[in-house]
């Protein structure tokens, strides 16, 4: 991320904190982030440099006033104003990042041979919480090369609870037997 995106989320939070809003600013964080994922019509309008700024602002009005928390709303106008709007979805993604810190969340990417059934998850979720004392936010997703077992992945560290790396580990230690 750039320095830039780094400068903007902590302004972000910091005035969202200065307004009692982080709540609420990490949900509208979350929603325009989805929303840029799902429409790309809306992904090019922050990006395209031929929009004018005022047209931007009039734009940003008409979709997000009042839908937004103001801090949320009023962080967007001094984009356009600061001609930083194209950087919006690096400025998000760091302003994320920070929020899950402030709140003391930790996403947890889980990678299972086969699904986790809803016992499973709540103990691994708990497990994981006791263990870092966070409040966990987990993806799942399926990878059936794994044979069985499962993976964990959070602040860029693997931890690997798989039968495959059982499996490897077992041949590496054969073969410089």
């Amino acid at each position: 991320m750039s320095v830039v995106a780094k400068r903007y989320a902590e302004a972000y939070l910091s005035f969202a904190r200065d307004h009692d809003a982080l709540d609420r600013v990490g949900e509208d964080i979350s929603n325009l982030i989805g929303l840029i994922e799902v429409s790309e019509e809306l992904a090019d309008f922050f990006t395209n440099p031929l929009i004018s700024s005022e047209d931007q602002s009039s734009c940003l009005k008409s979709l997000f006033e009042g839908t937004l928390h103001e801090v949320s709303y009023k962080f967007l106008i001094l984009l356009v104003q600061k001609e930083r709007l194209a950087e919006l979805e690096d400025i998000l993604s760091m302003a994320r990042q920070f929020w899950r810190d402030l709140q003391g969340v930790l996403p947890v990417s889980v990678t299972s041979a086969e699904e986790f059934t809803g016992d499973q998850r709540q103990a691994l979720e708990k497990k994981l919480a006791e263990r870092t004392g966070k409040t966990i936010e987990p993806t799942y997703s399926i990878q059936s090369d794994l044979i069985g077992g499962f993976q964990l992945s959070f602040q860029g560290v693997v931890e690997d609870y798989s039968l495959a790396a059982v499996l490897q580990t077992f041949k590496q230690n054969v073969l410089n037997a």
